[in-house]
């Protein structure tokens, strides 16, 4: 029997996938399974894999395949104390601009940024651009 060929990000199969084969095993031990980490989209047309899990925000898949919602993010600010305590009160989100912005490079935070400006329409946009980014995911 071919073992189930599964493919996502190196991130998601260190920090999600991995911690939980235990569970894969005892609910199907007669299943081999292989795990891909790339951070590469492989091509489903030359069926490398059987199942790709992957991050996508707005991505439809093309009508050869089929794909499930299996985790939604969700994001907020938060702040170290002794980082407040020094410093303006966070008291809606534009005064997020008053410190330092350390954050991964998701789609997700400009989407929380867009919405946090209808609720204070003082916030920009580029609070984000002025901070720390750290990039894990590719965005492929």
């Amino acid at each position: 029997m071919h073992p189930l060929r599964v493919t996502t990000t190196n991130a998601c199969a260190a920090r999600w996938l991995v911690p939980r084969l235990p569970l894969w095993g005892e609910a199907d031990p007669g299943i081999a399974l292989e795990v891909i980490g790339t951070d590469v989209v492989m091509d489903s047309a030359a069926r490398n894999a059987n199942v790709a899990i992957r991050y996508a925000c707005e991505a439809v898949p093309g009508p050869e395949l089929a794909a499930s919602e299996l985790l939604r993010d969700r994001f907020w600010p938060v702040a170290s104390a002794k980082l407040l305590a020094g410093g303006k009160a966070i008291r809606c989100p534009s005064d997020l601009a008053e410190y330092p912005f350390i954050h991964a490079a998701w789609p997700t935070w400009q989407r929380w940024l867009v919405m946090a400006q209808r609720i204070h329409p003082r916030v920009t946009l580029d609070i984000a651009a002025n901070g720390l980014t750290f990039t894990e995911e590719s965005k492929r």
